[in-house]
């Protein structure tokens, strides 16, 4: 998966309970974007409603999920930054939904909750 530019919508850590199931880890890193800027280099995705309006990607042939894109956030694609070509410069911005944060994860950080 490759993203042009910076993400318009920030590079965020979501803790919530749904993305760790998508995902299989304890927390997710997504980096938000506009459509147009992110692109699938090799095959086609494919995308399944998990819940009303929010539609997430994976890999067809592997099954490694992608991205995630909502009803709520027109125009916008959460792609995770460890399928990016180059996640390097993905510096964690943020935490989202620390409410549903596991117990035992500890994430030492100055960064906004």
């Amino acid at each position: 998966m490759w993203a042009h530019g910076r993400p318009d919508a920030g590079v965020i850590y979501y803790h919530c309970r749904d993305y760790r199931r998508s995902s299989g880890a304890p927390v997710s890193l997504f980096a938000g974007y506009r459509v147009k800027q992110v692109e699938t280099r090799q095959g086609m995705p494919k995308v399944y409603e998990s819940s009303l309006g929010v539609h997430r990607s994976f890999c067809g042939d592997g099954g490694m999920p992608l991205s995630y894109e909502a009803k709520g956030l027109p125009g916008e694609v959460y792609a995770m930054v460890g399928v990016l070509d180059n996640p390097e410069p993905f510096e964690p911005e943020t935490h989202a939904g620390v409410s549903q944060k596991l117990e035992w994860l500890y994430i030492t950080d100055e960064l906004p909750r």
